[in-house]
């Protein structure tokens, strides 16, 4: 966790070492976030909104779709088996330099990806390095802002903060998810609430920077 006064990012690099890479909490969440500034949270994690009772949204829940992080669009990080069991979950990288963190973890199916996070007077910055294939970034906010595009930036603006993202993707997906029959975030256990998800689609090798500020 980094804390700054009312700001905070949680993050996850990936599993620890150790005996089977067990040390995790079997969720597909490598290089996620959540970020609240202000004491407001603006990019959410899925939560899990049940552990026992139905398999499908068990997994739902552990799922890449349900975490703000990095994914390949073509393969998981890892294969999800029983309901704690993640099969060699990807070892995660920490480290910690002058601007804040940059967090790594390879991908089984090649290459890696590369987050650093800086938070700094009230401002979020992401500055992702997509050495994997058909990479994806994704987060989880709690409902649809206003879309533009702003110079080399996509921006989504809401009645109180901003995303900005650059460069402009080739591919952005705006995915709402309705609690009723498709529960995707999870604000108690057992009670879970609408979101929308935003992806952005990029070519390998892309240098992806996303800010994340109070308007």
């Amino acid at each position: 966790i980094i804390r700054e006064n009312n700001d905070y990012v949680h993050f996850v690099s990936g599993a620890p070492e150790g005996l089977a890479r067990q040390g995790s909490h079997r969720h597909l969440d490598m290089l996620s976030v959540t970020v609240s500034i202000d004491s407001m949270d603006l990019i959410h994690d899925g939560g899990t909104g049940r552990y026992f009772g139905d398999k499908r949204m068990r997994d739902i829940f552990r799922s890449e779709q349900c975490h703000s992080g990095i994914s390949c669009r073509t393969n998981n990080w890892a294969t999800i088996s029983g309901p704690f069991e993640i099969t060699k979950p990807p070892i995660g990288i920490f480290t910690e330099n002058e601007n804040g963190v940059e967090i790594s973890c390879r991908h089984p199916s090649g290459g890696k990806a590369t987050r650093a996070i800086d938070l700094s007077e009230g401002s979020v910055m992401l500055t992702d390095n997509l050495s994997l294939e058909s990479p994806v970034v994704r987060f989880i906010v709690k409902e649809e802002g206003s879309e533009k595009i702003d110079g080399e930036k996509w921006k989504m603006v809401f009645n109180e903060w901003i995303i900005e993202h650059q460069p402009i993707p080739e591919r952005v997906t705006c995915i709402p998810y309705k609690a009723v029959d498709n529960p995707r975030l999870s604000i108690e256990y057992g009670i879970f609430d609408d979101c929308f998800i935003l992806e952005f689609g990029h070519k390998k090798g892309t240098i992806a920077k996303t800010s994340i500020f109070r308007r």
